[in-house]
């Protein structure tokens, strides 16, 4: 994701990938050196503070880590104070197994928008 993201946003906008495991990190420049990828920042984050820039984000996206994180408050809150006024929260999770076996019909919106949601802060 974070290579269509740098796609996505060009060499004008910045992306920062923050992972809490050195070795993905390292893999991931890796993947960005061998494609010449100049605007990707990656940040050793913690389990409780991703170490985002202050007020200087358009938006964030959580792509399958919400549910690892202990403390979401403490997360949120730091995601609150690197976003931009007007910025976007978009928190991404996969559909538990139970809920997949529902039927199309059977699902609320509610329940389809839990899983991709967008926040306005």
């Amino acid at each position: 994701m974070t290579v269509k993201l740098s796609s996505l946003v060009g060499p004008a906008g910045t992306v920062y990938a923050i992972d809490v495991d050195q070795s993905k990190l390292d893999k991931l420049k890796g993947h960005l050196e061998t494609r010449k990828l100049t605007n990707v920042i990656a940040v050793k984050g913690n389990f409780d503070d991703p170490h985002l820039p202050a007020g200087v984000l358009d938006a964030v996206l959580i792509l399958d880590a919400y549910h690892e994180m202990k403390d979401h408050d403490k997360i949120l809150q730091h995601v609150w104070v690197s976003l931009k006024p007007g910025g976007r929260l978009v928190i991404c999770e996969p559909i538990a197994e139970e809920r997949r076996t529902l039927l199309r019909q059977n699902r609320s919106a509610s329940m389809n928008s839990v899983f991709l949601s967008s926040y306005r802060i």
